[in-house]
């Protein structure tokens, strides 16, 4: 009776195990988007993969957590704009890696509270969700929005990090700030050195900002650790 009631666990188990993975393949990025058509299927890529679509960052963005990249191209008439979602672990991750490909010559939007536009790209996040738009000239403020309201829907809220908010105001430096879980973005934003010379692998997070004051500029790195030791 035990090794009976042991199998039926074990294929139920499997079925579920299926049905997690078939879900996590499954892409988020909608078939139509006002008056916008998908050209074709979602391309979706796991963690392992994320170099086509994000190239040299693709250590970073899993880093940050990033567990699959997905990409969608829309077309209204002869014009289109492209998608692509990063998924990540928490949203967290999604903040950090925003702040990570946010340059600093990129202008905030009301799209999102976290989203930034620079001529033909910008990048949103929200939730626990990253995405990178290309083809922004096709595309009205209008359309943002109703793409964010999408994956809005579908995100993972979980509660922020408030490391930023310890940050001095004054000189700070628009777009410098970057939230870091790792050393290999900590070696971009900040290349003093290789390896975890701050402490990543004992659970630290930092910020790194660069302020200027009386024609001179700096850099404060924030970094934060989960007990006093």
């Amino acid at each position: 009776m035990r090794a009976k009631l042991t199998l039926r666990l074990w294929v139920i188990g499997t079925a579920v195990l299926a049905f997690a993975a078939s879900a996590s393949a499954q892409g988020l990025l909608p078939q139509s988007l006002s008056a916008w058509t998908a050209q074709s299927g979602s391309t979706v890529v796991p963690a392992n993969a994320l170099e086509q679509f994000a190239g040299t960052n693709a250590a970073v963005l899993r880093e940050y957590g990033a567990v699959s990249g997905e990409r969608r191209e829309y077309a209204r008439g002869a014009k289109t704009f492209t998608v692509t979602l990063y998924r990540l672990k928490d949203a967290t991750g999604a903040y950090g890696a925003f702040t990570f490909l946010r340059t600093e010559q990129m202008a905030p939007t009301d799209i999102a509270r976290y989203s930034a536009i620079e001529a033909d790209h910008a990048v949103v996040a929200t939730g626990n969700l990253l995405a990178e738009i290309s083809g922004l000239k096709a595309a009205s403020p209008g359309d943002l929005r109703a793409l964010v309201a999408q994956l809005n829907s579908a995100a993972d809220k979980t509660p922020l990090p408030t490391l930023g908010r310890y940050l001095p105001a004054r000189g700070l430096m628009g777009n410098s700030e970057h939230y870091l879980l790792g050393p290999l973005a900590l070696q971009q934003a900040l290349p003093l050195g290789s390896g975890d010379w701050l402490g990543f692998y004992e659970g630290a997070e930092a910020m790194v900002a660069r302020y200027r004051s009386n024609g001179h500029e700096a850099t404060l790195v924030l970094a934060a650790y989960p007990t006093p030791q």
